[in-house]
């Protein structure tokens, strides 16, 4: 078999941008208030300024660290890059692979991150069962169906992953 190798972003949907956004303004928004309104600023009290800003800016940095920033599918294994790391998944026992816009639709998050920097980590729905999810724009998610897992992914080019992916499945 040929070495196969295809790289595609993690590109942000929009309610990923929206709850970034949303999470930032706030950790970073109501400290500094308080700084203000406190009179912290006219005092200019630096120290006590950066003690009530850096445990917020820490906890930002800290769920960057598990952003996704987009995967590399080789012939034998998904590679999801993150900040520092990457996730491997083995692809030997993939069963399915199909794109569905629709896939994370009325989903309960079991345990994860539901939007800040991205959608990561366990979730359920009833069309799905537990999957575990590497998402940044629900509406590119493709559904990989393993015989013991279901993981939700979305490439920047999701037509092209499931073409590569239909491609890996016939050559088994």
């Amino acid at each position: 078999m040929n070495l196969f190798r295809a790289t595609y972003k993690a590109s942000w949907g929009r309610h990923l941008k929206i709850v970034t956004t949303i999470c930032v303004l706030i950790l970073i928004g109501l400290p500094l208030f308080k700084i203000v309104e406190s009179g912290m600023l006219t005092q200019w009290n630096f120290a006590l300024v950066v003690k009530t800003l850096l445990p917020w800016c820490l906890l930002i940095l800290i769920v960057a660290l598990f952003l996704v920033r987009g995967y590399i599918l080789t012939n034998k294994q998904l590679i999801v890059k993150r900040l520092f790391w990457r996730n491997r998944v083995n692809l030997r026992n993939l069963v399915s692979a199909e794109f569905n816009s629709q896939a994370m639709l009325n989903s309960w998050r079991v345990f994860g991150n539901g939007g800040f920097f991205s959608i990561t980590g366990l979730l359920w729905n009833q069309k799905l069962g537990l999957y575990r999810a590497f998402v940044t724009n629900e509406k590119n998610c493709i559904v990989l169906k393993f015989t013991d897992k279901v993981i939700v992914i979305t490439p920047n080019n999701p037509q092209d992953m499931i073409t590569n992916l239909t491609i890996l499945l016939l050559s088994k």
